[in-house]
């Protein structure tokens, strides 16, 4: 299995139960986190000629995947869009402009009722 981190979590003997009708799978042994260069030479004389076109694609991929990953971000260290906002208002405090403005809405309400 391919790891987020570039990684590949390796099963030396793994055992496999399925339930194709349910379509699902479950891969059981004891997992070893390992790079995926330690593992290519194991794999070469498996793949075909096929397999190597994609196996050549995906390792540019990768490469595209660890360099993007070990760039700067394009906002630099004062980029701080993930951080909570300052208080700037205390939402304890009351303010009359507000209650007012709901008394005069069901004062015009009521008159309305009224003229009808």
């Amino acid at each position: 299995m391919f790891r987020e981190d570039g990684n590949v979590l390796h099963f030396s003997t793994p055992k496999v139960h399925a339930a194709v009708a349910a379509n699902t799978f479950a891969v059981y042994g004891a997992g070893h986190v390992k790079e995926l260069t330690e593992l290519v030479p194991g794999i070469l004389n498996q793949l075909g000629p096929d397999s190597l076109a994609s196996l050549r694609k995906l390792a540019e991929s990768y490469q595209a995947i660890q360099q993007s990953q070990q760039r700067p971000p394009a906002g630099g260290a004062d980029d701080d869009d993930d951080d909570v906002p300052d208080l700037v208002d205390n939402f304890d405090a009351v303010e009359d402009k507000p209650a007012a403005e709901g008394e005069a809405e069901k004062e015009e309400k009521k008159e309305l009722e009224e003229l009808e």
